[in-house]
C-alpha cells in the first residue's frame, strides 16, 4: 500500500518538474528568437505576456496537438 502511494507521489512530482522544465525552455527559445531578430521592446514584452498567459490559461498544454 504504501509503495503505490509513494509511487503516485513520485509520479506527480515527476510531471510537475517536467512541465516546468517545458515552460523554461520554451521561454528561452522566444527570448531567442526575440534577440536575434533584434524585435522592438513592445513587441518582444507582448510576445512574452501572450506566451506566459497562454501557458497559464492552458496549463502548458497545447490546445492545437
Amino acid at each position: 500500500m504504501h509503495a503505490a502511494v509513494f509511487g503516485n507521489v513520485t509520479a506527480i512530482i515527476q510531471r510537475m518538474y517536467s512541465r516546468r522544465s517545458l515552460y523554461h525552455t520554451r521561454t528561452k527559445d522566444l527570448k531567442d528568437f526575440i534577440r536575434v531578430h533584434r524585435l522592438p521592446k513592445a513587441l518582444a514584452q507582448r510576445m512574452l505576456e501572450c506566451f506566459q498567459t497562454t501557458w497559464s490559461v492552458n496549463n502548458g498544454i497545447d490546445v492545437s496537438e
